[in-house]
């Protein structure tokens, strides 16, 4: 904008001088003309950006390391007259690790709704604000320009790649005859199964075989199964990965997650309310003492409850 700013001040200047030397009225009414039009600019740019309105949106929750969608939304009732070019700088704040990332965008304005895009890909979870740090609007010549208002911040909470476990034989795998846990992805038996197979206490073996084989995993939830707090060595490594997270709800909300659910052998026989409490209040003790955080899930939506875990995670730090 400096650099066309000076090349029409160098051109009134020549106008003038050329209408000064040759005593031109046309050239000194032009001269005027010309010494003018900024002002004209100014005043038609800032009715253009009164008419201009701005509105963000983003998702709930994106996952981490993949692109998060933010859609901008820019209205205009009617044709400018005069402002052309918009320009927008888009910041992603997370608060959690003080994370920044902004972004720019120049688009030419119309009448009626411009939408577009921007992505933005974070590899730290926690809530993340999204806001408008600047609408800059200028005029087709770009000599004038004036801020247009900025729509309200929006959140979004950047959530973990979730780690679902599976029990696998490893028959087919380096000739050994022990199971191991896998990631979801591969195939294997349920664990009813195993337990049928080989009991128990194999597969509480191989549940903290697993803990700690995956205790250098970054930017990971680990959602482990009921029994695997009920190990003190368990704890020791969960503790050693992160913070150990509670989860509660009501006797009667987890026999109605779990009734079609075919997954936890314990509980494939015995689904009541009387069971699930007994087995809960058995349990009770080693969860509250292995947990660092507790979060009643009763009533609660998966995005409710990701941000009163993100708020008591960050107490910690």
């Amino acid at each position: 904008m400096l650099k066309r700013r000076a090349l029409y001040a160098a051109v009134i200047i020549m106008a003038a001088g050329l209408a000064f030397w040759s005593g031109s009225p046309f050239l000194a009414a032009m001269t005027a003309l010309l010494v003018l039009l900024p002002l004209l600019l100014f005043w038609l740019l800032r009715r253009d950006m009164g008419a201009v309105t701005m509105s963000l949106q983003v998702p709930a929750s994106c996952p981490v390391g993949k692109p998060c969608p933010i859609t901008v939304y820019i209205t205009c009732p009617r044709r400018p007259w005069v402002m052309g070019l918009i320009t927008l700088r888009i910041r992603w704040h997370n608060g959690m690790f003080d994370d920044v990332v902004e972004q720019e965008r120049r688009l030419y304005l119309s009448d009626g709704v411009i939408q577009f895009q921007v992505s933005i890909t974070s590899d730290l979870c926690g809530a993340a604000e999204v806001s408008c740090l600047s609408a800059v609007g200028t005029d087709i010549l770009g000599l004038c320009a004036g801020s247009i208002p900025c729509p309200k911040p929006s959140s979004v909470i950047v959530v973990p790649t979730p780690l679902s476990l599976r029990l696998v034989p490893a028959e087919n795998r380096l000739g050994r005859m022990d199971n191991e846990l896998e990631f979801f992805n591969r195939r294997g038996p349920e664990f009813s199964e195993i337990f049928d197979l080989h009991g128990e206490a194999y597969f509480r073996n191989e549940e903290t075989n697993l803990l700690k084989e995956v205790g250098n995993e970054k930017n990971k939830i680990v959602s482990c199964g009921g029994g695997v707090a009920m190990r003190e060595v368990n704890v020791q490594e969960m503790r050693k990965s992160g913070k150990v997270i509670l989860l509660t709800a009501k006797p009667e909300t987890i026999l109605e997650r779990v009734k079609e659910n075919h997954d936890r052998p314990l509980l494939e026989n015995n689904k009541t309310v009387e069971y699930v409490s007994e087995l809960m209040e058995k349990r009770r003790p080693a969860y509250e003492a292995a947990a660092d955080i507790v979060i009643a899930t009763d009533g609660k939506s998966a995005n409710e409850i990701c941000e009163e875990i993100i708020a008591q995670v960050k107490k910690f730090k």
